[in-house]
């Protein structure tokens, strides 16, 4: 009897030592989870921006080809 109860205190051990191990893994995985929502949302809204930089431009761009394809329309 003494033998089985050293037995459970030894998994019990065992089992509070994978607990600790888990739950510190937990808290690093909630850890890196947070730093990736923030950078996800970080490069989110750098593509939002470059998406509106790049609409001016071809805005300036197409404007640019109207004024080109008009003085070449003068010039004849």
């Amino acid at each position: 009897e003494q033998e089985n109860l050293m037995d459970a205190e030894d998994r019990l051990t065992q089992m509070m030592k994978t607990k600790m191990d888990l739950e510190s893994q937990i808290s690093d995985m909630r850890e890196r989870l947070e730093e990736e929502e923030g950078m996800a949302a970080s490069l989110s809204a750098t593509k939002r921006k470059l998406e509106g930089e790049l609409s001016d431009l071809k805005r300036d761009l197409e404007g640019l080809e109207t004024t080109l394809a008009k003085t070449e329309k003068e010039k004849q």
